[in-house]
């Protein structure tokens, strides 16, 4: 890293802490913040392939998005998160290859528009999937911010609505510990119906009982990634994931003198 850089970097983090002051956007202490904002933000920087179009979900005041477009100017890199406090500091620090949005994931009509998916303290891990999912395109990375404790999820959720899992890459955050990085490539496109309403996603995680249903009914078939690899990634044709069973929906009970009939609006419920 070069001296201009950290010099930009810092400045970052100065004028962070100044708003903070009047604003809450952080409980980092100020002489914690280079390693849990700054270095935790670049630790899966070579993971993203250079070029890409990176979407960082749940950015808060700015991180992992801003380091990574600032180190990585061969990215375009947006932030996007539903607080607006935290968008109006980081639009007092642009950058040419940012772009700000505010919204939530879940709503936002993103179809396969990223290479890169990523994002730190979003949410459990299978709902971050859940959400990821859709503005990934087909071939594209999610690479989720995690910690170790996530390592047996991410082996759960290693078929899920499209992704497959590839690689589960970990480093080290010197005293704060070690993150984890699984990497899920998409291998088709996510299914109709995901992802749901938040309300649905909080109350009903992707549960392993949905997970088997979609891999009974649309086999994941492994094929090699590239000529002689040996790295299998998974794929699915659209004639097998048009069977893919659609999401069911909750019931909803029609006029008086029909009780007896109901209609199907959401989720079918889950264990």
């Amino acid at each position: 890293m070069t001296e201009d850089i950290t010099a930009k970097l810092e400045a970052f983090l100065d004028a962070l802490y100044e708003h903070n002051k009047s604003v809450n956007l952080t409980s980092i202490p100020r002489d914690a913040a280079w390693v849990r904002h700054i270095e935790d933000s670049l630790l899966h920087e070579d993971l993203i392939p250079s070029g890409s179009r990176v979407l960082d979900i749940g950015c808060g005041p700015g991180f992992p998005a801003w380091p990574l477009a600032l180190v990585r100017p061969d990215l375009q890199v947006t932030a996007l998160d539903a607080n607006g406090k935290m968008l109006d500091f980081l639009r007092t620090q642009p950058l040419e290859n940012l772009t700000i949005i505010q919204g939530r994931a879940e709503e936002m009509a993103m179809i396969e528009k990223f290479d890169v998916v990523t994002g730190r303290a979003v949410a459990p891990l299978a709902i971050q999937l859940e959400i990821s999912a859709r503005p990934l395109r087909q071939g594209g990375f999610f690479i989720p911010m995690r910690t170790t404790k996530d390592r047996a999820e991410a082996e759960r959720l290693k078929e899920a609505i499209g992704l497959a899992l590839q690689a589960v890459h970990e480093r080290n955050l010197g005293e704060v510990g070690q993150r984890l990085f699984p990497v899920w490539k998409k291998a088709a496109r996510t299914p109709k119906g995901f992802p749901r309403s938040w309300a649905q996603i909080k109350k009903q995680p992707l549960q392993d009982r949905f997970l088997r249903r979609i891999r009974a009914t649309a086999p994941m078939a492994m094929a090699a990634s590239d000529a002689g690899s040996g790295t299998g990634v998974v794929s699915l044709s659209s004639s097998t994931m048009s069977k893919v069973p659609r999401p069911r929906e909750p019931k909803r009970r029609l006029p008086k003198g029909k009780a007896a009939a109901e209609i199907w609006i959401g989720l079918e419920p889950l264990d």
